[in-house]
């Protein structure tokens, strides 16, 4: 994501992969697309490319209004983009996966099975799928974003997996300021209260959240990469998050 802006409007470039992006002089913003170059260049490829393949990108032009601020406070803030430039660059970044499975039983609203008599009656293709997996009882927060979540492998034998996974989540920063006009559709926010030692730190969940069907033995806050533990927390609601904050969690769920 790049974007340029003046006093009253925020132009933003939203990209579906990292591209190398530049303002060389007001208004302009230049982006490269590709680079063709038979010797090393010294940028770390440590050899020429020469082997430019055809490729689909994706671009998204977005335009906000920008509100003005006092000097005070806008001196005092850094330029973030908008909630709404985040969420669609998300949807560009993360794109949902489709998985096709054949054989499957269809679950009509009557109870009856609908069995595709084209294939066998074998028990062992006939699947039935869920139109909806909730893992948490309550969404998100808008302003963070799932990065990973992952089965952690078991101690003693590496090639089975354990009852632990590790989430790691994110705090979007963003611009109060910026696309203010713009409503999200079931967005809400998670604002820490006035008592809290920390104003600058929210929830990372919505009060009262907890795992779907699932039991948890323990939340540890751990290192970036899940080796470290740094803090055990009693639930949910306890973990807090500042704004562009990277967070991980060791999970462990009880069977």
């Amino acid at each position: 994501m790049a974007y340029i802006q003046d006093s009253s409007r925020r132009l933003s470039l939203l990209v579906n992969h990292a591209q190398g992006a530049a303002s060389w002089q007001p208004g302009w913003l230049e982006v490269m697309l590709d680079r063709r170059t038979l010797y090393d260049d010294s940028r770390g490829m440590g050899e020429g490319i020469v082997d430019n393949k055809r490729m689909l990108t994706k671009f998204w032009l977005l335009l906000e209004e920008v509100t003005s601020q006092d000097s005070a406070t806008a001196a005092e803030t850094f330029s973030r983009p908008s909630l709404f430039a985040h969420h669609l660059s998300n949807s560009l970044l993360y794109p949902a996966n489709l998985f096709v499975v054949e054989g499957m039983t269809d679950t009509t609203s009557t109870g009856h099975q609908h069995v595709d008599h084209n294939h066998h009656h074998d028990a062992e293709r006939d699947f039935i799928v869920n139109k909806k997996v909730v893992l948490l009882s309550r969404p998100f927060p808008c302003d963070v974003h799932l990065v990973n979540l992952r089965t952690l492998s078991d101690i003693s034998y590496t090639q089975f997996p354990s009852q632990s996974a590790l989430m790691v989540l994110q705090r979007q920063g963003y611009a109060c300021d910026v696309g203010t006009g713009i409503t999200l559709p079931q967005c809400s926010l998670e604002v820490t209260s006035s008592n809290s030692a920390d104003r600058n730190k929210n929830s990372a969940f919505h009060k009262r959240t907890f795992f779907s069907d699932l039991r948890v033995g323990s939340i540890i806050q751990t290192s970036l990469t899940g080796l470290h533990h740094i803090h055990k927390f009693q639930s949910l609601d306890e973990i807090q998050m500042s704004p562009m904050e990277l967070l991980s969690l060791n999970i462990t769920f009880l069977l």
